[in-house]
């Protein structure tokens, strides 16, 4: 490794933040698996199996009245933009994204999810206040509950959003993963992959419970049986 690049890959991981030439040493990994997880084929995934499928979001329901998780809220909402799946969960700001371009007209908000989201902190860094964020990374997406709420807890912090970079990475698997690779700084998370980070030696610097972004939405043109149902199926203490 040349004397240059080793001068510089000190400063970051000692500084614990990225500084000038940040590009050059973490935007091509970045943008490579950034890549990787935004144009990866949609498949499900599988929830850990301590882990209740109901209770590992982002999911639809087909027409069986069973129960498919998804890896990303993109995925989940390409298939609830279909035909195939009756309902399931989505957010409110991605909704109305939809609804502005005309392409969710078949669909209902039907209840709301209470959902812990965590800002989470590579172990690698130094950072242990929200503020230390300034000038590094955070992994979002966008048009979703993971940047709304990050932008939440930034400005509730004296942070300004727009003085943290935020790619763009819709699985959350892979969100984690860059985490542990030391590809972002940091990493917005709901459970159970925010308590898989602390495990795995990240540090959580601020959890939210909000009702407000993660939502159950259904076909409007099954019946109400079917909408009370899907909405049991996955809140069943509603």
């Amino acid at each position: 490794m040349y004397p240059m690049k080793n001068l510089i890959w000190k400063t970051y991981l000692s500084k614990g933040r990225v500084i000038g030439a940040w590009p050059f040493v973490f935007l091509v990994p970045l943008c490579l698996s950034a890549f990787i997880a935004c144009h990866t084929a949609p498949s499900p995934s599988t929830p850990s199996s301590e882990d209740s499928a109901a209770l590992v979001r982002p999911l639809v329901v087909d027409s069986n009245l069973r129960i498919v998780n998804y890896p990303s809220q993109m995925d989940a909402d390409t298939a609830l933009l279909g035909d195939a799946v009756i309902g399931g969960t989505t957010c409110r700001s991605r909704l109305a994204l939809y609804q502005r371009q005309g392409r969710a007209s078949h669909l209902q908000v039907i209840g709301s999810v209470e959902e812990k989201w965590s800002l989470v902190v590579c172990g690698m860094l130094r950072a242990r206040r929200v503020k230390d964020l300034t000038g590094l990374t955070v992994a979002t997406a966008r048009e979703d509950a993971s940047s709304v709420l990050c932008d939440k807890i930034l400005r509730e912090a004296g942070v300004s959003p727009s003085r943290v970079y935020h790619p763009q990475i819709n699985s959350l698997a892979v969100r984690l993963q860059m985490l542990t690779n030391n590809q972002v700084d940091a990493a917005m998370l709901p459970e159970p992959y925010a308590t898989m980070a602390q495990r795995q030696g990240h540090r959580i610097l601020k959890t939210l419970t909000d009702t407000t972004q993660t939502i159950v939405v259904a076909r409007k043109d099954i019946s109400d049986k079917r909408k009370e149902a899907l909405l049991h199926l996955i809140l069943p203490n509603s």
